[in-house]
């Protein structure tokens, strides 16, 4: 390789969280993280792009003769860390009231509408479970285990009083950050409960678990299967084809990815959520199923049903790209004026000037 003590050269080597991200320098594209590319001293810009994670553009300083390294942590546009409401896809106005009910009634211990159940209210009274409360209060998370187990037996126990300290107890594991153990109480629960927005609940409570504490994505995909085709009108739908979705785009089946985001916007079009998917959808056809025809139908849609959307800017810029590699040249080229006549300090202006000068 060149003699670095001769050139005035360094080398930068580039990694992110998660890798496979696209690195551009001085915008042109150098390929994926992790990378290793020679460069000559002084700043150079660098952005980085990576599916349904936010966009990183800094900069790097080269120094002569050394190695300067460059790391960073993308953040994820879309994520759910635990089940609430807020964090999630909103839902069409029907189903969010139907979700806010059953959540307000969880936090209230009341039970779903139907034949009246025997009083619940028992089992927060017994002396184990107030002991439990304080030991939880206190971070005691394993004696609190200890002191609820046995009330999940207790004969003539009503149904929404075992459902009540099996809450607790996978709390606990929560807490103790034993997702292993908190799952395998959820599992259980789902299996004796009856109440149908419950049950919605405890899978999508098991899902997030297994993907986000656990990252155990081939089983999350099964059980993302499982939510879709058992609550096709479930609290979580939206969410659900969307994280279903990215967990096939890990699991590298991005056909799969491309035919569940391609639901999603069917299900949910107009929403916010579904202008994600088609830009989501629009970068997979392009980066790993190489069809840029489809991959300008996306772009053009999402520009058309969502003029105000904050992926437009990048839209009109991989469109241009997708026409050059078509051979399409004309459109490359207008696309490419339109991108800097409409984002003149936008961060793909050095690269479509570029891409102009090079006509």
């Amino acid at each position: 390789g060149p003699d670095m003590n001769t050139m005035a050269t360094g080398i930068g080597s580039f990694s992110t969280e998660p890798s496979g991200a696209e690195l551009f320098i001085n915008g042109e594209y150098a390929g994926k993280t992790p990378l290793l590319r020679e460069l000559g001293q002084g700043n150079h810009a660098i952005s980085l792009s990576y599916l349904n994670y936010h966009p990183c553009d800094t900069s790097i300083t080269i120094v002569q003769g050394e190695k300067q390294s460059f790391a960073a942590r993308l953040e994820r546009v879309v994520t759910v860390d635990t089940i609430h409401p807020k964090s999630a896809a909103k839902p069409a106005p029907e189903k969010e009231k139907r979700g806010l009910l059953s959540i307000f009634r969880k936090l209230r211990r009341e039970p779903e509408p139907g034949p009246a159940p025997k009083p619940a209210d028992r089992i927060t009274k017994h002396p184990a479970y107030i002991k439990a409360m304080n030991d939880m209060k206190f971070g005691r998370y394993a004696t609190a285990i200890e002191r609820l187990a046995p009330l999940v037996s207790i004969q003539n126990a009503a149904p929404e009083s075992k459902s009540i300290v099996l809450e607790k107890i996978a709390l606990c594991y929560k807490k103790d950050r034993r997702f292993d153990k908190a799952l395998s109480v959820y599992t259980t629960m789902y299996e004796f409960v009856e109440s149908r927005s419950k049950k919605d609940n405890l899978l999508w409570e098991m899902i997030t678990i297994k993907i986000d504490r656990m990252q155990d994505y081939e089983h999350a995909e099964m059980d993302l299967v499982e939510y879709l085709i058992a609550y096709p009108d479930g609290i979580w739908l939206s969410e659900a084809y969307i994280r279903l979705a990215e967990i096939q785009y890990l699991l590298d089946k991005p056909e799969a990815s491309a035919r569940t985001y391609k639901k999603h916007i069917e299900h949910f079009a107009g929403s916010q959520e579904a202008g994600q998917s088609i830009y989501a959808l629009a970068q997979i056809c392009r980066t790993e199923l190489d069809d840029c025809s489809r991959a300008i139908q996306w772009y053009t849609r999402l520009i058309s049903e969502y003029p105000r959307s904050t992926y437009k800017e990048n839209c009109i810029f991989w469109r241009a790209e997708c026409f050059s590699r078509l051979g399409r040249s004309k459109e490359a080229k207008k696309e490419y004026q339109h991108y800097l006549s409409h984002f003149p300090t936008g961060r793909w202006k050095q690269a479509a000037a570029a891409r102009m000068q090079a006509r």
